[in-house]
Parts: structure tokens; sequence; C-alpha cells
């Protein structure tokens, strides 16, 4: 802690609990009178971050973990990493250059919802591309076909596809009638479409007769679709939430403008614009 008017300075550690950091800020209250007190954060966002957000006077200094890491360079060449050392670095990189830094304004809270929904629901789309990438890997060693019939990997389609039928033997070996309504239930393809591809089942052969790869190969396909479900119900899920701070924001309008901005789309370039129209 670093006082400005008395040039001052305290060192202390706090436990990394919910209750020490409220503990602290209370003190800083009573022992400031409710007087501006800037804080600076490696950090521009996470518990520590969300925490002190709410108090009102706590100003807060979000700083690049690159910028620091720089600036630890320039007097530490070792670049080992210190938290000690990190705290007064980070205080004399604002200090001494306030006006290369711009205290931090939280978004309103359907800006920040909508910002921390968008990510949320990137990572489980990410998660779901690594996994159908995988998947696609391993229909292509025994089961190739199943790229075209079971239609995206993503889709709940494939993944009961898949679930049904994990080999084309045990699709050989359906009903054509069953097959040819698991796609209407799946959709209104053409007669003429479905014929075809009913066709194609029947005379398909099949890329390999290795009963070990194709054992290893549908154990394996089975398990990934396992983990492929639940995260496209999950993203589904974030699109129906994502909806309502999107429809409530007041600059809605200003990405449902933008050409091919629809849906979900129009929520994650709100998320990634802001509110400020400043920046």
């Amino acid at each position: 802690m670093y006082e400005v008017a008395s040039g001052n300075s305290e060192a202390y550690t706090l436990k990394h609990t919910a209750e020490a950091l409220q503990e602290w800020l209370s003190r800083l209250r009573t022992r400031y009178s409710g007087l501006k007190v800037a804080v600076v954060l490696e950090q521009s966002r996470g518990p520590v971050l969300y925490a002190l957000m709410s108090c009102e006077f706590i100003v807060l200094y979000p700083v690049n973990p690159q910028s620091l890491a720089n600036y630890r360079k320039a007097f530490r060449t070792s670049g080992s990493k210190n938290d000690p050392v990190d705290a007064e670095l980070l205080r004399e990189m604002v200090s001494k250059h306030p006006n290369r830094f711009r205290a931090w304004m939280p978004e309103d809270a359907d800006t920040r919802s909508l910002q921390l929904l968008v990510e949320g629901r990137r990572k489980l789309v990410n998660q779901t591309t690594r996994l159908t990438n995988r998947l696609t890997s391993h229909l292509k060693n025994y089961y190739p076909q199943a790229l075209e019939w079971a239609g995206e990997l993503n889709t709940r389609q494939a993944c009961e596809f898949l679930k049904r039928w994990p080999t084309l033997e045990s699709l050989q070996l359906a009903r054509p009638a069953t097959v040819k309504k698991f796609y209407l239930n799946h959709g209104r393809p053409r007669t003429s479409t479905l014929n075809e591809r009913l066709e194609q089942i029947r005379q398909a052969v099949a890329l390999t007769d290795d009963r070990a790869v194709v054992l290893a190969g549908s154990m394996m396909v089975k398990a990934l679709v396992a983990q492929i479900q639940p995260l496209i119900i999950a993203v589904e899920q974030y699109d129906d939430e994502l909806h309502g701070p999107f429809q409530q924001h007041p600059e809605r309008e200003v990405s449902e403008s933008l050409t091919g901005a629809v849906a979900v789309l129009a929520a994650r370039l709100l998320a990634a614009m802001r509110a400020d129209r400043d920046r």
C-alpha cells in the first residue's frame, strides 16, 4: 500500500479467502473515511476484480500481464516472477505514469452478462470442435461413409445416428424403413434424395474388415459422441440465455443493423463492441 500524500508505504499479504478480502476492504473504508482508494491489478477479470468492483470507494486499474512482464525485465534481467516485487512494480507503473493508465469503468450489467455468456459459449463450442475433429479422424479409419450420412458432427442428428449405428455393419443390418424414419424425424429430405441415400447404404463396402480396428474405432466413436451430446445441449442453453440480455440491451439495434448479424452472432458482436460508443 502506498499513500500518495505522505509517501508512506506498507506491505502485507492477504489470505486467499472471501472473508479476508472483505475484512481488508472494511479496514480501508474505515481508515480513509470513504475516500477513493486506487487498486492496481494484474488482471482484467477474475474473482478478485469481481469482488472489488462492487465497492464504491475502490478505483480499479487493471494492468496487462504482458506490460508488467516487460516492465519487470527492465529491472530484473532474469525475468523471475515474485509477488511482492511485482506488487511494487505495479504500484510504480501506475503512480509514475498516470497518463498511460485509465481507471477501469465496468460495463452495465446487461453488457457484462452478454460478454461472460458469449465467452462461456465460445469455450463450449471450442470443446465441441476439438471432439468433432477427433471423431472425424476415428471415423476415417473404419467408417468414412458416416461422415456424409450422419450429417454435421456437431448436431443432435449426427450424435443419434452414430449412437444407433456406430459401424457400417450395424447400419446395413437395420431395416430400410427404420433408417428412412430416422432421416424423416430429423428433417424433410426429398424422396429422391432419401431413396438415393438408402441405396448408397445398401451397396456400401466397408473400408476394412479388421474386427480389431472396427471394435476399437466404434468404441471410441461412442465415447466421443457421449461427450459431444451434452456440449450441444449446453450451447443451445447458452443461446437461449443470451436472448434475454440481448433483447433488453439499449444498443441491440446497432449490432442487429449490421449485414448478416442474426441470432447469436448479433449478441456476440454487441459483446465485442461493448456499450460505450466512444470506444
